[in-house]
């Protein structure tokens, strides 16, 4: 599941962002790709729904097909995924094994899903009894503006990934993933399957130096100005 310590900061970390898990609800990851992969084994067979924006993130989508799973595709615009139309194929009986969103600065659109669909996807969550797989690799890394909250600030049918790649180093893969436990039970397993575990020397290295309290507002001051100039 991951090195106790750099659990530990990420549950404090999302507990910032309104999303409150414990600890032993995070798992490390190989970057959040890692986790994309890990939650479809877990969940999809065959023939199963999976709801998408459009466009998509390609690396999901790759991810995604390896399980065949059938694609039900929403348009997206300068505001997201159009939840609005997700609710009336919902209605008229559509029911997906999960959803795929990127609600911060969606690769490759670069839009951010408003406040308004963040609520309204939590609710189709609950009220369906649906799974949304939140991945929000950029979030750190705004331009402007106030941030949103996270789609699992409003519902725990949420499982949440993250990465530090983009806001540490690339290089690292090191991501993280938060969902309801009876999921990541399962995740865990297929996780030591795939590699028994996240590299103990790459966590050890992260946990000592995003626990340095400030480093990582100091890290976003030299990172998001470069970000900002090469977009």
């Amino acid at each position: 599941e991951g090195f106790g310590p750099l659990r530990e900061w990420v549950a404090a970390r999302m507990a910032l962002r309104g999303i409150h898990v414990p600890a032993d609800q995070v798992l490390i990851t190989n970057g959040s790709q890692q986790g994309i992969d890990l939650v479809a084994r877990v969940l999809l067979d065959p023939g199963d729904v999976v709801v998408s924006e459009s466009p998509a993130y390609l690396g999901a989508v790759q991810a995604l097909e390896l399980f065949q799973p059938r694609f039900e595709v929403i348009p997206g615009d300068e505001h997201g995924m159009q939840v609005e139309l997700l609710a009336e194929q919902l209605a008229a009986g559509l029911r997906p094994k999960l959803i795929y969103v990127v609600p911060n600065f969606h690769n490759p659109s670069g839009a951010t899903m408003s406040l308004a669909r963040r609520q309204q996807l939590a609710a189709l969550a609950d009220q369906y009894e649906l799974l949304v797989v939140e991945d929000d690799p950029y979030g750190a890394i705004r331009f402007s503006g106030e941030p949103l909250p996270a789609v699992a600030s409003f519902t725990e049918r949420v499982v949440h990934l993250s990465t530090f790649s983009k806001i540490v180093a690339p290089g690292f893969r090191v991501g993280w993933m938060i969902g309801p436990p009876e999921v990541m039970s399962w995740v865990a397993r297929a996780k030591q399957a795939a590699d028994l575990h996240t590299s103990s020397f790459a966590q050890l290295l992260l946990a000592n130096v995003v626990g340095h309290e400030g480093w990582l507002d100091e890290q976003k001051a030299r990172i998001v100005p470069m970000y900002r100039e090469r977009c």
